[in-house]
């Protein structure tokens, strides 16, 4: 096996990025406090605990012609998991000042790629140091890469099936860690069974959690848009803000109220609509459930009333950042 220099293997990495293909347009590193536009360049050190521990959190947002959708709202939520799961700040000062920083650094990295229309993701990490269990001797890190994909807060109309999986619950429901292996599990269980989605039961077996990756709303035959304690499940953004849409569904005749409470699974089985969302502009309405309709079997009026009310917050509304 041969030994290879440095331009040796920066050739290879070059090669098999153009191979794979890729949707990455830049990246944010806070070891070097600087971006790359290079995919070859956009690497994350294999001894980094984000890596080989899995000790690492991230969020999103959305990137719209030219604006940042809810940025703040996400970089709280994932100072919240770093802090729940022990993970250092990676810049100086306190929590504000690395919130500043850190909204400061996704608004010009993305300015740098000159993506109008995409998505960005940020990781914090305990860092890279050695290849122990505890993060002691590692450098906290923050990442931030923006992708140029297609992200338009149209929902996705067509007719997507659910499974309930037999997947055990997750131990740390509400922390956004980078340990994605749950939900990988929960999707594969439900294609396996013929399904697109997973639903998953909370830890009683009875009353139902969350999707895959999504959050869960449930318009029960009362006309109730229900969902599940948010205490209990990672606390989907998108879930919050539609549930601050109350007042106009119900103007809209489109819901009785809005309600977070447990939902047993039969709720969902009979309900009139069954939606599952995130990353802001996610909107999938169920038009099965095991194999049986879900309503009509077709995406119902409160499915398209949340789709519009977010388009419109996406447009007009004062959660956005210029770049």
């Amino acid at each position: 096996m041969k030994i290879l220099t440095k331009e040796e293997y920066n050739t290879k990495i070059e090669e098999v990025r153009a191979d794979l293909g890729t949707t990455m347009v830049a990246m944010y590193n806070s070891l070097v406090d600087g971006v790359v536009t290079d995919t070859s360049l956009m690497a994350v050190p294999v001894d980094d605990h984000l890596v080989c521990r899995g000790h690492g959190v991230f969020d999103t947002c959305t990137l719209k012609d030219g604006k940042l959708y809810r940025l703040e709202k996400h970089l709280e939520r994932l100072l919240k998991s770093a802090g729940d799961a022990r993970v250092g700040l990676p810049f100086e000062g306190g929590r504000n000042e690395n919130l500043e920083k850190m909204k400061n650094v996704v608004i010009e990295t993305a300015t740098i790629s000159k993506v109008k229309t995409g998505s960005v993701r940020y990781f914090m990490s305990v860092g890279p140091g050695n290849f122990g269990f505890t993060p002691e001797g590692c450098r906290p890190t923050f990442y931030v890469i923006v992708s140029n994909t297609d992200v338009v807060a149209n929902g996705t109309p067509g007719h997507n099936e659910a499974v309930v999986t037999d997947v055990a619950p997750k131990d740390m429901p509400t922390i956004k860690s980078n340990n994605y292996m749950q939900n990988t599990l929960v999707a594969m269980s439900a294609r396996d069974k013929g399904g697109k989605f997973g639903l998953q039961l909370a830890q009683d077996g009875v009353h139902i959690s969350e999707s895959c990756m999504l959050g869960v709303l449930v318009l029960s035959k009362d006309g109730r848009l229900l969902t599940p304690p948010l205490h209990t499940v990672l606390a989907s953004l998108t879930v919050q803000k539609i549930l601050s849409f109350e007042s106009q569904l119900v103007q809209e005749w489109a819901i009785t109220s809005a309600s977070v409470e447990p939902i047993p699974l039969e709720t969902c089985r009979k309900a009139k609509e069954l939606i599952l969302v995130g990353g802001d502009t996610h909107i999938f309405p169920i038009t099965s459930l095991d194999g049986e309709p879900i309503g009509t079997g077709s995406p119902g009026t409160v499915y398209h009333h949340i789709v519009e009310l977010i388009r419109k917050d996406f447009e007009t509304g004062s959660e956005t950042h210029n770049v």
